[in-house]
């Protein structure tokens, strides 16, 4: 903030702020007949720059340019800035609280973003497992392993997004009091320049947090969605398996006691002599491996086609 007083009484008011802030090599241009007020018997021209990318908040800047008449007493200038000095920096802090909370909303929204496109990719490729028969039961747990995470990072940054939003509002509230309060100096003063800023943040910055609040708060309903999802489909792919393993262990049941049983009755039929004993045993043995075979097989049949009806 620069206090100056005129050096004449023609000196181009506007020629003079010009040059001050030609001075500080600042890399933007400002606005200045918007940005240009009058209180106390000065003219004010409040310069500020606001980056459109939250990536390069600190690369912003705010200059408050006052000129003072030429020949005001110097006591007189004094007291002016005395009265409104205090006044102002509480002011353009509650300015500069709510400049660094909407950046911080930006970044908060980009990475809300994110997450919800991370979990709609992790969607898609396990449709597209699914879909193609190659789905490993095995690494599912690593995949159910990532949503919980990125459920707690998404709600953890939607909660920062409203946070952020209460306090751009809170802080909009409180520069209007101020400004109130410093109306109350001068009652005569032009002090419309520094109203504009509060109205424009609470029409634009409190509207643009909301409307993105409810736009993503559907996103955490979709991370649940995605974790029951991948937990079904684990509990479906253990009950194939487990079925499998039964159906499998059935129909070797099935085989060995049809063999054992298909033994045990060609055994007790007539004994062959003792010259022929070891290949009639052998003939027995593969009988019963055939009869055990083909019902293993009319078995497996039954189950599977019996499973599709």
């Amino acid at each position: 903030m620069a206090n100056l007083e005129l050096a004449a009484d023609n000196q181009d008011i506007l020629a003079t702020a010009k040059e001050c802030y030609a001075q500080l090599n600042l890399p933007w241009t400002p606005n200045w007949d918007e940005n240009k007020g009058n209180f106390l018997g000065a003219t004010a021209f409040d310069l500020w720059y606001y980056p459109p990318q939250w990536q390069q908040i600190e690369d912003g800047s705010h200059v408050l340019i006052i000129l003072f008449p030429y020949k005001l007493k110097i006591d007189a200038i004094r007291d002016n800035v005395s009265q409104l000095y205090p006044q102002l920096m509480r002011l353009f802090a509650y300015r500069h609280k709510i400049l660094w909370a909407h950046a911080q909303s930006r970044s908060l929204k980009s990475n809300l973003k994110q997450v919800a496109q991370s979990v709609q990719t992790t969607i898609l490729d396990l449709n597209q497992t699914v879909a193609s028969g190659k789905l490993n039961i095995n690494k599912l747990p690593k995949n159910l392993e990532k949503p919980p995470n990125i459920l707690l990072k998404y709600t953890n940054n939607l909660n920062s997004l409203d946070d952020q939003g209460r306090t751009i509002k809170v802080n909009v509230g409180n520069y209007h009091k101020r400004l109130e309060r410093i109306k109350k100096i001068d009652s005569n003063s032009d002090w419309e320049f520094w109203q504009e800023f509060g109205d424009f943040t609470k029409e634009k910055f409190l509207e643009q947090i909301e409307s993105d609040y409810v736009n993503l708060s559907p996103g955490l309903r979709l991370m649940e969605n995605t974790i029951q999802t991948i937990q079904g489909v684990i509990d479906i792919e253990k009950t194939k398996s487990e079925r499998i393993l039964n159906q499998t262990v059935g129909i070797v049941g099935v085989g060995l006691a049809t063999s054992q049983i298909a033994r045990a009755v060609i055994l007790t039929q007539d004994k062959p002599n003792p010259e022929v004993a070891l290949n009639y045993r052998i003939e027995v043995f593969g009988w019963s491996l055939g009869i055990g075979f083909l019902a293993a097989m009319v078995a497996f049949i039954i189950l599977r086609f019996g499973r599709r009806g």
